[in-house]
């Protein structure tokens, strides 16, 4: 997704999505790229059917900062978004 016309002069956005898949459609990970105005961030999710865990990092590439935390899923994510 991009901002423009004279709204990417005001308040630039510019994302990418990307969303990797298994048979039957389960997620297997997802990035999103986000520049929006001064903010610029990397989110990963990384789904793990065997150890039933999704592992989401987040870097904030302008401060150089690092979130990541992991949760419990089901054996089979489907990702809505990308769907």
């Amino acid at each position: 997704m991009e901002s423009a016309g004279l709204v990417s002069r005001v308040f630039l956005v510019n994302d990418e999505y990307t969303a990797a898949m298994k048979s039957g459609f389960c997620a297997e990970s997802t990035l999103i790229q986000a520049q929006e105005g001064g903010r610029h961030k990397e989110t990963r999710v990384t789904y793990d059917e065997v150890a039933h865990r999704a592992f989401y990092v987040e870097k904030d590439l302008i401060k150089n900062a690092t979130v990541a935390q992991d949760v419990a899923i089901p054996a089979c994510v489907h990702d809505l978004i990308a769907a």
